[in-house]
């Protein structure tokens, strides 16, 4: 450009420039007193409430995932569609899966945050699953489909699968339904 070199332009641009800066920290701003004013709104956020323990907090969660899904089969129900509920496998679910080598490596980690929740909360998860079965849910535990499985399944250390999960999950998802 022939103006690269001209001071005047130059300071134009930069006086632009600083007055762009300024009103994006500006709206950036506003928005960030916007979602304070919101964020604590019982609406948004249910009302307060504390968890003592790991074990408080599974039991909590595992109420409210039983009644979830109590509630999606009633609403299913009542405009007659079917209602099934597959719980997943999941690699920190002690012996549900032989880890390949490279699952090892990179689908388990040691830091993991999932890790203490999935093995404290699955038997509890599978438990209530029965009592689900028992209230009319068309419930399917498949935490062990794969157990015989000495392939690598798990793709990333979250609980996502490569194909080859997908599709045996999908097969027996499919035998269910």
């Amino acid at each position: 450009s022939p103006f690269r070199n001209s001071n005047f332009i130059l300071t134009v641009w930069y006086a632009l420039k600083i007055k762009l800066k300024n009103k994006q920290v500006f709206i950036h701003n506003k928005i960030k007193d916007e979602k304070k004013l919101r964020a604590g709104s019982p609406q948004e956020t249910g009302p307060e409430y504390s968890i003592e323990s790991n074990e408080k907090l599974i039991q909590e969660s595992v109420r409210f995932w039983k009644n979830s899904s109590l509630q999606m089969r009633d609403v299913l129900k009542a405009n007659n569609i079917k209602y099934f509920h597959f719980l997943q496998p999941n690699q920190y679910f002690k012996d549900s899966k032989p880890l390949s080598d490279w699952e090892k490596k990179h689908a388990v980690s040691p830091n993991s945050k999932a890790a203490e929740p999935v093995q404290m909360g699955y038997p509890e998860l599978i438990k209530t699953g029965r009592e689900l079965n028992k209230a009319g849910v068309e419930f399917v535990d498949l935490t062990s489909v794969f157990q015989d499985k000495e392939t690598t399944i798990y793709k990333d250390y979250c609980c996502h699968y490569n194909q080859f999960g997908n599709d045996i999950l999908a097969t027996e998802i499919g035998k269910k339904i």
